[in-house]
């Protein structure tokens, strides 16, 4: 599922930082949100364990704030996008509402206490996995073994990842080398 944390502050010009809220404003400020989110990621995952080959995961794949050909106002908000992978018996408002709570609770007391924090679950995704004995996994295995010589586990880590962020998966093809002989991505 996809999840977008929205945290809100007054837009005003970069000169005026020290009257913002939270002082020179959001972008700032925004490691205790991160680290509010990192820690709610830690707990979010030891109270789900691995079910087959499906494992709870939470990444934050962007952050944005402003306008580039802006930098002299300071934005009135900041999204946190993040990627929630869920298992099976999981609620995506639950998760969203917890994760919320966790914000709110975190954040009080900090300088960010003043800004409205937001949390939207978009597009939730089931739980679910391609059966382990299917063609399309044992040969995506056999490669993941030819090249890294271990077992995959369950899923967890990118190791595997090439500098282009894919799996080494040049064997899955039907063709002759592989699909990227072919001129594919």
């Amino acid at each position: 599922m996809f999840v977008k944390v929205r945290v809100g502050a007054e837009m005003l010009p970069a000169m005026s930082g020290a009257a913002a809220v939270p002082s020179g404003g959001l972008p700032l400020r925004l490691g205790p949100v991160l680290d509010a989110i990192g820690t709610w990621r830690e707990a979010h995952l030891a109270s789900r364990p691995p079910v087959g080959q499906i494992a709870a995961e939470v990444g934050v794949g962007s952050i944005v704030a402003g306008q580039p050909g802006k930098p002299d106002l300071l934005p009135a908000a900041v999204d946190i996008h993040a990627y929630v992978v869920m298992v099976d018996g999981d609620d995506a408002q639950r998760i969203g509402a917890e994760l919320a709570r966790h914000l709110q609770d975190r954040l009080a007391g900090t300088a960010l206490a003043q800004c409205p924090v937001e949390v939207t679950v978009a597009l939730e995704h089931p739980s679910a996995a391609t059966p382990a004995a299917a063609d399309v996994v044992q040969r995506a295995a056999s490669a993941w073994l030819a090249e890294r010589g271990e077992s995959t586990g369950c899923g967890h880590g990118l190791e595997g990842l090439d500098r282009r962020g894919r799996l080494p998966l040049g064997g899955l093809s039907d063709r002759p080398g592989g699909a990227e002989s072919e001129g594919h991505p």
